[in-house]
């Protein structure tokens, strides 16, 4: 695989349409409308990462996370002052059989947390072919 592919499949960033909403995946997220009580949100940039290394079975170990920046600020009665923004690194295991199982398990501790709740988070996903 030559540098250019290497980085092409690291980073994959999709600018969209401001008031569109992409839930939890690279991208920019809108928000096609808010809450009356707590006003709207303002718009983000958000990208996944992951670089790992395959054994040749089928597993594959390496290290993913996100970065997360708000770049317009909330609005409304009850909108937080500032912008968020986040960091997220883990070590990431998959596992594919070649036959449509795949199995990943993700762990991603939060860094460099600003107006936004600060965590971990643990989880893992399984596609299953029927």
């Amino acid at each position: 695989m030559s540098t250019k592919q290497l980085a092409k499949n690291l980073v994959d960033v999709t600018v969209r349409e401001a008031g569109q909403t992409r839930p939890n995946r690279e991208g920019h997220v809108g928000n096609a409308g808010g809450c009356s009580d707590s006003g709207n949100p303002g718009q983000a940039i958000h990208a996944d990462y992951a670089l790992g290394w395959g054994f040749g079975n089928g597993l594959v170990a390496g290290v993913g996370g996100y970065v997360y920046q708000q770049v317009t600020n909330d609005s409304g009665p009850n909108a937080a002052a500032g912008k968020s923004q986040a960091l997220a690194i883990g070590p990431n295991l998959k596992y594919d059989n070649g036959k449509g199982l795949v199995v990943t398990a993700k762990f991603q501790q939060e860094y460099d947390v600003r107006n936004r709740p600060e965590g971990k988070q643990f989880y893992v996903k399984a596609i299953l072919p029927f």
